[in-house]
Parts: C-alpha cells; structure tokens; sequence
C-alpha cells in the first residue's frame, strides 16, 4: 500500500510554524529530514490527522513541544535520528497505539529524573528506539535507556 506524502528533505528549512499543515487530511508520509529545524512546535502537525509516518532526522531540533506529535493516532513511523534533543516531554507518546517504529539514536539525552518516563515506556515496547542511549550524566554516558532501572534517573538541586 503506497502512503499519499510528501519529501522535503534537504531545504534548509527552518521553522514549522503552528498550523502549517491545516487541512492536510490525506498526508500520511511526511518527510523532513536533512533540513534545519531546531525546534518542533505545539501544533505543528494538527492539520495531518491521517499522518502515519513523520521522519524527522538529520536536523538540528533542540525541543519538541509536548503538543507536537499530540493527536497524530495514526502514527506507525517517528524518527528523530541524529539531532540534538537532550530531553522529551513526559509520556510524549500517549496515545500513538500504532506506533511500530520510533527511532532516537544519536541524541545527546541527559538521563536524569525528567526522562525516566522514557526507560519505562522503552520497556514496555521494546522493539521501539532500541539505539536511545544516555549522553549524560558521566556514569549513565553511553548506556541504553531502555536498560536503566528508574533509581538511576536523578535530578540534582531541589
């Protein structure tokens, strides 16, 4: 089965602005990879509700906001490859029931208390993001976060 979607890989884009893609109900296949999003916002993909696969890779997106990917239901396909997020939003995946293939590799993520909702969903599913791994703190450096156990996740300060 063909998905209806569209390639804008390598266009030096750099914003997607809230809204974008009103009334885009068949988009199933977005590709925005190799471009220059720093930052995904609330909103972004609402216009795509059919949208089932949103390749994100090879950018330089710092923040995703927790409303980004919020009531894309349809989703089977999200990579993040290759980009520079350290942390996500708390249960940022809720709701993505079909989601088959999540792909996080070569983040820096900061494993401390904030993101260990992530090593419990990664648990629960294990076949998703198997590459996701800590960039800090020191100890943690270079371990899969699906691996670590909840105690391991620490905030410092208060």
């Amino acid at each position: 089965m063909a998905y209806v979607g569209t390639q804008l890989t390598d266009n030096h884009i750099h914003n997607i602005e809230k809204d974008a893609l009103h009334d885009l109900i068949s988009l199933e296949r977005l590709d925005l990879s190799h471009n220059a999003l720093t930052a995904v916002q609330k909103r972004a993909f609402k216009g795509a509700p059919a949208l089932r696969s949103l390749q994100l890779d090879n950018n330089q997106i710092t923040c995703l906001d927790e409303g980004s990917v919020k009531g894309l239901t349809e989703l089977e396909i999200l990579t993040l490859n290759n980009n520079n997020i350290t942390t996500l939003p708390r249960d940022m995946f809720a709701g993505m029931s079909r989601l088959r293939a999540l792909r996080l590799s070569e983040n820096p993520f900061a494993c401390d208390c904030h993101l260990s909702w992530l090593a419990r969903y990664l648990k629960n599913a294990s076949r998703l993001a198997p590459y996701t791994r800590c960039h800090s703190p020191g100890q943690l450096k270079g371990q899969n976060v699906a691996d670590l156990h909840e105690q391991e996740f620490k905030c410092s300060g208060k």
